[in-house]
């Protein structure tokens, strides 16, 4: 009829916020509003706190998550942190290169190298840097599964 006949502009910024629309569709268009913002800002704050959760795991839930290694294949070596300090993450295989990280207990790597006690490694978020087998008081830092320590 007639109203598919108006042109495009006789209806611009009919349905814009503060044009009137709510009064234009009557007091059931503007509680149907009102609940569907309701409902929408509901599902907006949910999905929010889900993704927050997800977004910053606890180092507990960190490491049981990575329990099972997913960058290497079982013929990889591989070690398992089990010092309650965790292992230090080294640019270098030098005692005294600078810091680029940690691994916490319980986390697991890929063995990229190994040179005395040193090896080399790929941390589960894909760093590469230096960890130290075991530590000044001879303690074991890692458990080592593959092929033997060279």
């Amino acid at each position: 009829g007639k109203a598919c006949a108006a042109r495009p502009a006789d209806h611009a910024g009919a349905m814009t916020p503060g044009s009137g629309w709510p009064d234009a569709l009557g007091a059931a268009g503007a509680s149907a509003r009102t609940a569907f913002l309701g409902l929408a800002q509901k599902l907006w704050d949910g999905a929010y706190h889900v993704w927050q959760a997800c977004r910053a795991p606890t180092h507990a839930k960190k490491a049981q998550q990575q329990s099972v290694p997913l960058t290497h294949s079982q013929t990889t070596p591989w070690v398992e942190v089990l010092h309650p300090g965790g292992a230090v993450l080294r640019h270098g295989p030098e005692l005294d290169a600078p810091k680029s990280g940690v691994l916490h207990r319980g986390e697991r790597a890929a063995v990229l190298e190994e040179k005395g006690n040193r090896l080399r490694i790929r941390a589960p978020d894909g760093t590469v840097g230096w960890i130290s087998v075991r530590n000044a008081e001879n303690e074991p830092i890692v458990r080592y599964h593959g092929s033997p320590l060279t």
